[in-house]
């Protein structure tokens, strides 16, 4: 996006040089994406084209600040020994079809 004049719209074309794949879909795909992060809008005229709606890098900040609570999460050992009341469930038998 980087090559596209924030002035005149583009085609998802556009986008393909971000993708190593071969799939015709991946920039189209792209452009709906960024479209719904507000990054993209509809241009007037082709609708089918886009126009930058948005500062890239003040998303690209925002986006990858980190936001939210540290939380600790604690994973039992293999080594632990089962909870008695762990070792008493058994596993549901259903009856075979005759």
């Amino acid at each position: 996006m980087s090559n596209c004049d924030p002035e005149k719209p583009f085609p998802s074309k556009a986008l393909k040089e971000a993708f190593t794949g071969r799939s015709s879909n991946n920039a189209g795909f792209l452009a709906a994406i960024l479209r719904e992060e507000g990054l993209l809008d509809a241009a007037k005229d082709p609708e089918s084209q886009h126009m930058l709606s948005a500062d890239i890098t003040a998303w690209k900040q925002a986006a990858l600040s980190p936001q939210g609570t540290k939380i600790e999460i604690t994973i039992p050992s293999a080594f632990d020994a089962p909870t008695p009341a762990a070792a008493s469930k058994k596993t549901l038998s259903l009856p075979s079809k005759t």
